[in-house]
């Protein structure tokens, strides 16, 4: 997955790791608090135009402290849960 390795509780994924980096799910709920931690979203190129994901950078306060690290952990396995009850979007195909 994008060259690294997914995170997964419950057969849920909420984190990925990438390029020497954490990256922990969000949603409507935990965007803002990633965002006012100083995180950002993972993102790659597709296609020639950026793609930004629901999973953000594990924040700094998290590398050295194990208490905050479960808090932010906990966030993005809750906002995993959350996206696993939601309908999920059909994609339409072309009729023959």
């Amino acid at each position: 997955m994008f060259g690294g390795v997914g995170l997964y509780r419950d057969s849920l994924m909420f984190g990925l790791v990438t390029g020497g980096q954490i990256f922990l799910k969000s949603d409507g709920e935990t965007g803002a608090l990633f965002r006012a931690a100083g995180s950002r979203p993972f993102a790659f190129e597709r296609q020639g135009k950026t793609v930004e994901t629901s999973y953000f950078s594990l924040p700094s306060e998290a590398l050295d402290d194990s208490d905050a690290l479960k808090l932010w952990a906990g966030r993005a396995f809750d906002a995993a849960v959350r996206s696993s009850t939601k309908p999920k979007k059909r994609k339409m195909r072309a009729k023959p």
